[in-house]
């Protein structure tokens, strides 16, 4: 059965905290970027019956029954650029050095280009590894052979392109969110509810502003502990490469994946609301100062 197949290389935006079972030794390993894969494609395919979201994510990354049409292949790795890798999972943050190519294989002509576009959407919205969520283990895809997102709204339309076509639907570009207009009753599972992205801040500031967030976000989460399903993650935040114009000078776009909230148990909605709430603008209020300002401005940060 013929192949169809391309090379990816794999660069860290912000610092990868991919270990081993250890949790102490740097590793890449395809597990994590394959349940990555998997999280996105559910995130953004909306189900109502169980059975039909089981057949169609087992089609893709296969199950019990069937074999996963998609692989990968390592095909070389930089050395992790420290002397100490134990340190190197919590506490470095050069990424410069550090790429990976793998070879992407697929046995599906249909599902080809969906895998490409899935690849592509996971590196926008978020990384993988340990704090995933926090803005740490991003990457991006080829840098070498795209030309950057000159602003925001083109940022904007090229994450909405690859969710329009992994998910099938036609989402759509709101003050400058992008949502799904589609009112339903749906699986209580981690659907994506709408994808915020800001204008370019440097490197260290998106995670000096990730930082910040931390404290007053944690707080309003455990407000809200055993009243939401563990799983549930409610906010990813990631980032993007954006052209510099300052030498020395590394930009990102700052993006932030909004999730519905999975409630369980006995609450108070109007109480949980006002957690739900504090939580997402611990979250947002960091990147909010810099939608009116250029990426030129930010830079000066």
């Amino acid at each position: 059965m013929p192949e169809w197949e391309k090379i990816y290389v794999l660069s860290p935006v912000t610092k990868p905290e991919w270990h081993g079972a250890d949790i102490k030794t740097p590793e890449f390993r395809f597990q994590e970027l394959k349940s990555s894969l998997r999280f996105w494609w559910r995130a953004v395919n909306y189900f109502e019956s169980a059975q039909k979201m089981h057949r169609e994510e087992g089609s893709l990354f296969g199950s019990t029954e069937i074999k996963s049409p998609l692989r990968f292949v390592r095909l070389d790795e930089s050395e992790l650029p420290v002397e100490n890798k134990k340190n190197y999972v919590k506490r470095n943050n050069d990424c410069e050095n550090i790429y990976f190519r793998v070879k992407c294989c697929c046995e599906n002509e249909e599902q080809w280009d969906r895998y490409q576009k899935l690849f592509e959407l996971a590196s926008y919205l978020g990384g993988f590894g340990g704090k995933n969520d926090k803005g740490s283990g991003v990457y991006c895809l080829n840098q070498e052979e795209k030309t950057l997102p000159s602003d925001r709204q083109t940022m904007l339309n090229q994450i909405k392109c690859a969710m329009d076509k992994v998910s099938g639907r036609e989402y759509c570009i709101k003050s400058n969110k992008i949502v799904l207009d589609e009112k339903k009753k749906f699986l209580p599972y981690a659907m994506l509810q709408s994808v915020s992205v800001y204008n370019p801040i440097t490197k260290a500031k998106f995670e000096s502003n990730v930082k910040d967030a931390q404290p007053e976000a944690k707080k309003s989460r455990n407000n809200m502990k055993d009243k939401i399903m563990a799983f549930s993650p409610l906010m990813i935040i990631s980032a993007y490469p954006a052209p510099s114009t300052k030498k020395g000078s590394e930009m990102v776009y700052p993006i932030l994946s909004r999730f519905n909230v999975i409630w369980q148990g006995k609450y108070d909605r109007t109480v949980m609301n006002v957690h739900y709430k504090n939580y997402v603008n611990a979250c947002e209020e960091p990147f909010k100062i810099y939608r009116s300002r250029g990426i030129k401005d930010c830079q000066n940060d």
